[in-house]
């Protein structure tokens, strides 16, 4: 996105998105069904992500990483140009 704070605002009020997290260069907003990571042009890849129920079933795909809201994921090239997270959230119930 270009301005984070705009982005949250418009998901909010749009999709009814809670902002659990907000930094300057990254969000992350939720609901009943969806998460949403917001970040600033150029500093993320644009991706989709997989929700894992085991760390075991992350590291299958690589070495993982931390991220600051608490999740561990890998990112996987699906070969045609697009990336897939997958993620492991250790401290919530799956």
């Amino acid at each position: 996105v270009e301005n984070i704070d705009e982005a949250c605002k418009f998901y909010s009020e749009k999709l009814k998105l809670h902002v659990e997290f907000k930094y300057q260069d990254w969000a992350l907003l939720k609901n009943d069904n969806i998460t949403l990571a917001l970040t600033l042009k150029g500093k993320h890849p644009y991706h989709i992500a997989v929700k894992c129920e085991t760390l075991d079933l992350v590291e299958e795909k690589g070495v993982p990483d931390k991220h600051r809201d608490g999740s561990i994921s890998y990112y996987e090239d699906d070969g045609s140009g697009n990336a897939i997270e997958w993620i492991y959230y250790p401290s919530k119930k799956m």
